[in-house]
């Protein structure tokens, strides 16, 4: 298993991709690589997943180059990958028996799976079912408006008006998030948010200033400040005398004492989020350390991050950025700057849960055996279809394998993790804002200075995995929420899903059409773009450019 993991991590890390021909100038103003052009025909194969491809996918609007970029990647790491994944399916199922479980779902499962009390289902699977179940309507109004939005912008040849969204154009490689194509869906675009990063410079702040201001967040609620260690031993900024990863990253020495943060923070409003949720990783730390060491994490795999994408939650609503003087020239009380706010988090955060439900629901019945090696694409295609509303550019078969484009399934990372935490954080939020008092919209709620809210969160962080997970949402939330529960999280985005069925209208009352026969399975009339609109398209960039 290890030989394996390890080859599948060396296919995706280091795999490469060679800009197509006629697109080589293009690439190099996309990417800011301009020695391509100048280099060998080898040399130029050098478009890595990121940058390169990445920033291809967020920042081109040339269908053309989209589908380059998200076709390239999957032609040169899901073909390679999935012999391997298949083994790897396996010997994981052997060692999973070998342990008492059906199968390595089961195995995966079962981290989330505590204290379910008879009569309340049969385990996560059914869990994560019904919860999607609740959201799916919400969902099904933002995919119609963005896809209204999105055939205005290329045209219905390519975006269908009652299909699936294609997935080259929502700005992900994934298309697990949609805030890339804010700036064809923003509601009311004359009512803009506020541009945090150009304040933060304006006011001279630092990386030190950055974390000095979320630390204060957290000491407003009562919690402890930082240590004297985490500030002498953190990399706050990037050193100019080495090279680091610059990902942000919250450390544990497990002693008590040294705790650490390692980012290249500078003043742009994306520091300024990362700052607060690592700082809610230090501060989850902080709070077990008097745990045992078998309970120094969080009450199950997902809590970590929940919390620390709640406390970005509440930072980042106008009302607070307008107490922090960061919301300059705008009223934080307009209601429609709200249904904007609303709408770029719904773009990163709900466009974000069939996502991450369906990842490992595919490899759930991978692993059962329901779906064979023979079609594990078209299986993985038909869930993106019938779930997320998802259809690829081009046509697939079953030598693709295209969900090897996921770093996390080629390094045999469970997933549904996300899914929790894409819920527990709605759930988290609104019990501390009910112990706040807090009255009105809950994506209003702003938490500093609220110390009910942070003895509540205290509470919450210091039990660490000592207690059974439902046991510490049952704490919480004083009983009332459920496992998978997404009812503050439709409670949370009411104000919008109020706002879309108006501009709806019965529109978003419909699913994308499975029926269309350009989208129809079975796989040998896979789901596509029309030849005739590729055609269109190329003929389009092909007169622009002459």
């Amino acid at each position: 298993m290890e030989n394996l993991l390890s080859e599948m991590r060396d296919i995706h890390s280091k795999s490469h991709v060679c800009p197509a021909p006629g697109l080589e100038n293009a690439i190099a103003v996309l990417t800011g690589n301009y020695n391509n052009l100048y280099s060998s025909p080898l040399q130029r194969c050098s478009l890595h997943l990121d940058p390169e491809l990445v920033s291809i996918l967020k920042t081109s609007r040339d269908p053309v180059m989209l589908t380059f970029a998200w076709k390239s990647w999957r032609d040169v790491v899901g073909p390679p990958s999935k012999p391997r994944f298949l083994r790897l399916v396996e010997l994981s199922n052997i060692a999973a028996r070998r342990n008492g479980y059906r199968d390595a779902g089961e195995q995966w499962r079962v981290e989330f799976e505590q204290d379910i009390a008879p009569g309340a289902g049969t385990g996560l699977e059914q869990a994560a079912a019904s919860a999607w179940a609740q959201i799916e309507p919400l969902y099904r109004q933002l995919h119609t408006y963005v896809r209204r939005k999105l055939s205005v912008r290329y045209g219905e040849d390519l975006v269908r008006p009652r299909g699936p969204i294609p997935a080259h154009l929502l700005g992900n490689m994934w298309s697990q998030s949609w805030a890339a194509v804010e700036e064809f869906v923003m509601p009311y675009p004359f009512k803009r948010l506020p541009d945090v990063s150009a304040e933060l410079s304006r006011q001279g702040y630092t990386p030190l200033s950055l974390l000095q201001v979320a630390e204060q967040w957290f000491t407003s609620l009562g919690l402890p400040a930082m240590p004297n260690e985490f500030w002498r031993k953190s990399i706050i900024q990037k050193p100019l005398d080495r090279p680091i990863l610059c990902s942000s990253s919250a450390w544990d020495f497990c002693d008590g004492i040294d705790y650490r943060l390692k980012m290249c923070a500078s003043p742009t409003y994306a520091d300024f989020v990362s700052a607060h949720h690592e700082l809610a990783h230090v501060q989850y730390y902080m709070h077990y350390a008097a745990q045992p060491p078998l309970f120094r994490e969080g009450a199950n795999p997902a809590f970590h991050e929940a919390v620390g994408e709640m406390v970005t939650l509440t930072v980042t609503n106008p009302d607070h950025l307008q107490r922090l003087g960061l919301f300059a020239g705008n009223n934080s009380s307009d209601e429609e700057i709200h249904i904007n706010y609303l709408m770029r988090i719904a773009l990163e955060k709900l466009a974000f849960v069939p996502y991450s439900y369906i990842v490992d629901l595919w490899r759930w019945k991978v692993f059962s055996g329901e779906y064979s090696a023979k079609e594990l694409n078209e299986r993985w295609w038909q869930l993106r279809l019938g779930i997320q509303g998802i259809a690829p550019p081009v046509r697939r078969s079953e030598r693709d394998f295209d969900i090897a484009a996921k770093k996390h399934v080629v390094t045999h990372r469970p997933y549904i993790g996300y899914m929790v935490s894409s819920l527990l954080q709605f759930q988290i939020l609104q019990a501390l804002c009910r112990a706040a008092g807090h009255r009105g919209n809950l994506h209003r709620c702003d938490l500093q200075n609220r110390r009910e809210a942070g003895k509540l969160l205290s509470q919450l962080m210091s039990s660490g995995s000592s207690k059974p997970w439902p046991e510490v949402l049952r704490d919480l939330t004083g009983g009332d929420q459920a496992l998978l529960d997404p009812r503050a999280l439709l409670e949370y985005f009411t104000p919008l899903e109020q706002w879309l069925r108006v501009q709806n209208g019965r529109e978003g009352l419909e699913r994308w059409d499975l029926n269309d026969p350009e989208y129809s399975l079975p796989w040998s009339s896979a789901p596509c773009v029309t030849s005739s609109a590729i055609v269109s398209v190329l003929l389009s960039v092909l007169l622009l450019r002459l």
